[in-house]
C-alpha cells in the first residue's frame, strides 16, 4: 500500500466492558507486542489510537461490546479526522 501513497493504521477501541472481561494484562501485553511488531515492519506508515481516547471510555458510547453507536462513531470521527489532518503536516 505504501507504494501508492500513504499508509494509515487506525486502531479501534471496544467497550470497557468488553476490555474489563476479555482484555487481561497478558492478552493486552500480546495486543501491544503485536501492534510494535506491525509498526516497525511498516515505519513510513501512520498511526491512529482511537483505542486511546479518554472520550470513548463509556459504555454508553457502544451499541454492543466491540460497535460504537452514533455518539462515540461521532467521538471517534472527528478524533481521527484530526489525528489525520496533524499527521499530513508531518513529512
Amino acid at each position: 500500500a505504501s507504494q501508492n501513497g500513504k499508509v494509515y493504521i487506525v486502531v479501534l477501541p471496544v467497550s470497557p466492558i468488553y476490555a474489563q472481561e476479555f482484555l487481561t494484562p497478558p492478552v493486552l501485553q500480546k495486543f501491544e507486542n503485536s501492534l510494535a511488531k506491525v509498526q516497525s515492519s511498516i515505519p513510513q506508515s501512520r498511526w491512529v489510537r482511537i483505542d486511546e481516547l479518554s472520550g470513548l471510555t463509556s459504555n454508553d458510547h457502544f451499541w454492543d461490546l466491540v460497535h460504537m453507536n452514533a455518539t462515540g462513531q461521532r467521538i471517534a470521527t472527528n478524533a481521527l479526522l484530526t489525528r489525520v489532518k496533524e499527521l499530513d503536516r508531518l513529512p
